[in-house]
């Protein structure tokens, strides 16, 4: 009897597990668009809404769990990198695939049943993709030249912030912005990040402001942009505001690495990320070896299959 019982304990759980496997969408539209050029990162390029007529405009990808639309999903002109990267919750250096991931875009559209968990919405992104780009992939662990984030010897230069509420986000865009004398647009009332980029590429200059930020978020973020991994080792527990002003050179900010100048006279005004971190905020990146999870697209068609 004990043994009949474990089989049908196991014989349950293989059906639980092979349930999972097939979790899918209740709808989804997959159409595919020009291949826009360049490269791309995770965090697409700063987007505004399509109105009126001329031509299309980036839009902000929206929906999911934990979201103001948590039944749907509305991803506009993104790239088959950023599905991914949502998809297995990882950052876009830890997917290993051809080069058009980054580059070729995507409407994707779908709806999905009220109360999806965050772990049932990344296995339905996950069919998805071997649905309609017969993707085939694997998981393993590779070693990176990381960095860690530390307090300088002057100390921190952060301001804490302080304890009011945040706003909701109701999913509404921003008001129009104010120029400021400086030539940057005021920066929103908001919590998190809001980026600013001006010059021409290869030497252009960013601003970042940012409120009720921690420092395992900047961690990540830097993460994102310096495309390797960063790990925070402060030890500060708080949330601050504060402002970063830096050189994009060799960044990735949205839709690919800025190029580096090969010193055509043209320099860039700020310090690099980490001249400015040092300078600005008393922060400090030392170099660390980090072993991290990698997801390697072994096959995965360009073009995917009609709706």
């Amino acid at each position: 009897m004990r043994l009949s019982r474990s089989i049908l304990a196991l014989a349950f759980a293989y059906a639980i597990a092979a349930a999972q496997e097939r979790l899918t969408f209740e709808a989804a539209s997959v159409k595919a668009l020009a291949s826009a050029g360049g490269g791309g990162g995770a965090e697409q390029a700063i987007r505004r809404k399509t109105a009126g007529p001329g031509p299309r405009r980036y839009e902000e990808p929206t929906g999911g769990p934990g979201t103001a639309d948590p039944g749907r999903i509305h991803y506009p002109m993104v790239t088959a990198l950023f599905v991914l990267t949502k998809a297995y919750g990882v950052n876009d250096y830890q997917i290993a695939g051809p080069d058009w991931l980054g580059r070729d875009r995507f409407d994707i559209d779908a709806t999905m049943p009220a109360g999806t968990t965050m772990a049932q919405f990344r296995t339905m992104l996950q069919n998805l993709l071997i649905d309609r780009f017969k993707m085939a992939s694997h998981k393993e662990t590779r070693e990176f030249s990381g960095l860690s984030l530390v307090v300088g010897k002057g100390g921190p230069k952060l301001k804490e912030s302080a304890n009011s509420a945040a706003p909701k986000d109701d999913g509404a865009p921003d008001p129009p912005r104010k120029l400021g004398a400086d030539g940057y647009f005021v920066a929103p009332e908001r919590p998190g990040m809001f980026l600013q980029v001006t010059g021409h590429p290869g030497t252009a200059d960013a601003r970042e402001n940012f409120r009720q930020f921690t420092m395992p978020m900047l961690a990540n973020l830097l993460q994102n942009q310096m495309r390797r991994p960063v790990a925070d080792e402060t030890g500060l527990s708080a949330k601050y505001d504060f402002v970063l002003n830096f050189s994009t050179q060799g960044l990735w900010l949205g839709d690919g690495r800025i190029a580096v100048s090969q010193g055509d006279g043209d320099a860039p005004h700020q310090p690099d990320i980490a001249g400015a971190l040092q300078a600005q905020l008393g922060l400090r990146l030392e170099p660390k070896k980090v072993s991290q999870e990698v997801v390697v697209i072994d096959h995965m068609e360009r073009t995917p299959t009609e709706n």
